[in-house]
């Protein structure tokens, strides 16, 4: 009987994860044994896409089929309880310990950015994990999966595994992604211009931009060879995060004008106004604050999200940064009371910038603008930071009546009143 070429299955819109998988599956699974199979003839191995979470019965000993992210069998990390180690992993990291591959500090490094992603959404602007979404909105998955491993043979190749980016090299990729910017809508390339500039200034996160671009670089040289593949790929993820953001921001725009989403408060008082632009149901969408700021003109932006935090954003054109510092005080004040905590009423402490330990659910972002800044419950994709305990409708009160009192506004009553109250 003719022998059976080995096929590789995985879930449409492949994960890091999956890619990082498939692709060590095919460079260093050739002749490995697995179970009572040898793998001979898996680096020419065909990937095909399938619906995530069917069950594929046969095990490896009785099929030419390798599962990797979906299937239920060895290299699916969704298998649940009693397996409950697979809970702690990811489709990379269980590929990798079957295989038996050395495990470098480069390895080691690459497979717990897979795993932080993976198991808790971990990802930064314009890094590996952020390009692969961004892809899979705009490519088919042989694209994605095709991107991605070469993404990934150059992250690993021996001839720049232990290359750390340099200040060369962050100004190289900045110059490549401003050369690519002109004529490119400005509503849609704010993470890409702020990232950028960040890098410009010493930012440099794990395997984000500057570092694709840096080992693609390396790998494939910078004459004749970089100027075709090379910077294709590095042009694809940059034009991938650009059509994510413009699909994006047009999303929050409609979100903003649909009224059944999105409501509005004005306050008036003598020395101005201010309109409160506030989510009616939870919004996950990141541009939203932007649109509601563009569309509406608003002054504060509250955000719920389906995680069950809260953001409060505001116009940095207007001038509220009493009211926002106000705000802050108000909001971890209402946050002990409502978690039943020892109380903390001195206003320099619950007003002070950054996280405070009595309520470390609040960031309190100060910022050198007219509005002074903003008050983050976490942030859209953060697992880390607790929920608020305070009901949305209550935050939108507090920040409607701190814009109300503005220079009126007295401490020792609000603390008064917050005591004395059973809210």
């Amino acid at each position: 009987m003719r022998k059976k070429n080995w096929v590789i299955y995985t879930h449409h819109k492949p994960h890091p994860d999956e890619i990082a998988g498939i692709r060590d599956l095919l460079r260093h699974g050739e002749g490995k044994q697995i179970g009572q199979r040898k793998l001979v003839g898996i680096s020419k191995a065909k990937i095909v896409f399938v619906d995530a979470g069917e069950d594929y019965a046969l095990s490896l000993e009785q099929t030419n089929i390798i599962t990797v992210g979906t299937g239920k069998q060895l290299f699916d990390e969704h298998i649940s309880a009693p397996d409950a180690d697979r809970m702690q992993t990811c489709a990379a990291l269980l590929v990798s310990k079957a295989l038996e591959i050395e495990e470098t500090p480069m390895r080691k490094r690459w497979l717990e950015f897979l795993y932080f992603h993976d198991s808790q959404g971990r990802r930064t602007q314009m890094d590996f994990a952020d390009f692969v979404a961004a892809l899979n909105l705009m490519c088919a998955d042989e694209e994605v999966m095709r991107i991605g491993i070469e993404i990934v043979d150059a992250l690993l190749d021996l001839r720049c595994a232990d290359k750390e980016t340099t200040k060369e090299d962050r100004d190289a990729a900045a110059d490549f992604i401003e050369r690519w910017l002109k004529d490119k809508d400005p509503e849609a390339t704010g993470p890409i211009v702020n990232f950028v500039r960040g890098i410009r200034h010493g930012n440099k996160a794990a395997f984000d931009f500057t570092e694709i671009f840096t080992k693609l670089k390396m790998v494939y040289g910078e004459g004749l060879l970089f100027q075709g593949e090379a910077k294709k790929i590095a042009t694809q993820l940059l034009e991938a995060k650009y059509n994510r953001q413009k699909t994006r921001y047009c999303e929050a725009e409609k979100l903003v004008e649909d009224p059944n989403v999105t409501g509005q408060q004005r306050i008036i008082r003598r020395d101005g106004e201010f309109l409160v632009v506030y989510t009616k149901i939870p919004v996950d969408n990141e541009d939203y604050n932007k649109a509601a700021r563009k569309k509406l003109g608003a002054d504060v932006i509250i955000q719920g999200n389906g995680n069950g935090r809260v953001l409060i954003f505001t116009n940095a054109k207007t001038p509220m940064r009493r009211e926002i510092t106000n705000i802050a005080g108000m909001i971890r004040l209402r946050e002990m009371k409502a978690r039943q905590i020892p109380i903390q009423t001195a206003y320099q402490r619950l007003t002070y910038g950054g996280a405070i330990e009595e309520v470390p659910q609040w960031y309190f972002q100060i910022e050198n603008t007219a509005a002074g800044g903003k008050l983050l419950n976490g942030s859209q994709t953060t697992n880390s930071v607790e929920p608020t305990a305070i009901p949305l409708d209550q935050i939108i009160e507090i920040v409607v009546k701190a814009l109300e009192l503005g220079f009126k506004f007295n401490w020792q009553v609000w603390v008064r009143n917050e005591l004395d109250s059973r809210i």
